[in-house]
């Protein structure tokens, strides 16, 4: 009886907690919900690699013209004779080839500090502006190298080698000319080349100077006095019409005087001489059509002559020359355009034509025509007149003015 009291006490115990277990419990349980997946964020893109710098590429260009000039002054017996005050288109009546050119560059950028320039040329203005001593590089009418300095957020350029002069508004290309024929400045005031170097600093946004130190006017192989040239330039663009060039330049410069010595022989004698040139130049865009440019020069120096017999003695005598020259260009639809030129100069002292005290003037009117189908193909039809104070720069000893045609037809690409 023990046992079954035993047992049966612990059997209620049993049913009495399993009882108060369901009661205490809900009658059904909701199932646990699963966890949110994690958010899957997106990856961030790969970091691209920077383009590899990129070189400028090598350019390559050319151009080339032929013309056939007309001279009105017809001395009796004479059918043909070019004209005067012409160092380019000098030939009369006659389809004559002008200057033949090549060049190849490379220009500087940011990522590529060094550049080149190399323009080759032949032809009758290459043979006429290459002083004697120059014949062994008459075909190269530029080469240089080209080195960009930092500074700043600019560059300083830094050229070594040959190249044509910064002086002049006008080039030696026809086609970087509004006009066919060159102004009396660009031919007599000014030289054409040189050998050395030069570095343009960019002082702001709208001012450049550049200094210049050559062997001296028109010489590359040779430099007989070995003094140098020394030129400064100075650019100022206030906006996008208007652009101011300053420019100098000064050197001693050879004069072989002849004489005779005392055997009654020819002889030479050389004298250094001080020259100087000065010019300004104003450049102005009035409309997209019609712009305008003027250039003045003043030139001086010392000017040497023999004087007594042997050893000569010389005679220092101080010369000076100005001109002023003034352009419109009023451009048609299509790129043809009128342009006008009209120039003044004076010869105070003689040095310049060697006429004394002379002064010439000059008025040039052109028309460039384009050529719709072959780009690049220019036609341009030009009348000129010039005239002087003082006979002996035309043909024919009394003529003091002369009149010419000329048509020429340029090519670049």
């Amino acid at each position: 009886m023990q046992s079954f009291s035993k047992l049966s006490l612990v059997g209620g115990v049993f049913i009495l907690s399993c009882a108060c277990s369901a009661q205490s419990s809900p009658a059904s349980t909701a199932p646990t919900p699963a966890p949110a997946p994690p958010v899957q964020t997106a990856a961030a893109p790969a970091a691209q690699a920077a383009p590899a710098p990129t070189v400028p590429p090598i350019v390559f260009s050319g151009a080339f013209d032929v013309y056939y000039g007309y001279n009105f002054n017809r001395p009796p017996g004479i059918d043909s004779t070019g004209p005067g005050l012409r160092n380019f288109d000098f030939k009369d009546q006659n389809i004559s080839l002008g200057l033949a050119e090549l060049g190849v560059s490379r220009a500087t950028s940011d990522t590529s500090r060094f550049g080149f320039t190399l323009k080759f040329a032949a032809g009758p203005t290459e043979d006429l502006l290459t002083s004697p001593g120059d014949d062994d590089n008459k075909i190269l009418l530029q080469g240089y190298g080209t080195y960009a300095v930092p500074f700043g957020k600019k560059s300083i350029n830094v050229d070594i080698g040959k190249f044509v002069t910064h002086m002049g508004e006008e080039v030696i290309e026809p086609s970087g000319n509004w006009n066919f024929s060159r102004s009396l400045l660009f031919q007599y005031f000014i030289p054409y080349y040189h050998a050395g170097i030069r570095a343009a600093v960019p002082l702001s946004d709208t001012v450049t100077a550049t200094g210049y130190v050559y062997n001296g006017w028109n010489n590359v192989s040779f430099d007989s006095n070995k003094s140098k040239a020394y030129g400064l330039e100075v650019s100022f663009n206030p906006n996008a019409n208007n652009t101011f060039i300053f420019n100098g330049l000064t050197s001693s410069e050879p004069i072989n005087l002849n004489y005779t010595d005392s055997s009654n022989n020819p002889a030479v004698f050389t004298q250094n001489e001080p020259k100087t040139t000065l010019e300004g130049i104003w450049s102005h865009t009035f409309n997209s059509n019609l712009t305008g440019m003027v250039d003045v020069n003043y030139d001086f120096g010392s000017n040497a002559a023999l004087a007594g017999a042997m050893p000569p003695g010389v005679n220092e005598s101080d010369w000076s020359a100005y001109g002023v020259a003034a352009y419109l260009k009023y451009a048609f639809k299509g790129g043809s355009y009128l342009a006008l030129r009209g120039e003044y100069v004076r010869d105070t002292d003689g040095f310049i034509f060697g006429l004394g005290n002379a002064n010439a003037k000059e008025v040039t009117l052109t028309y460039s025509l384009q050529n719709p189908l072959f780009k690049g193909a220019e036609l341009r039809l030009e009348y000129r007149y010039d005239s002087c104070s003082v006979p002996g720069l035309f043909t024919g000893s009394s003529d003091t003015h002369q009149n010419t045609i000329t048509l020429s037809h340029i090519f670049t690409f």
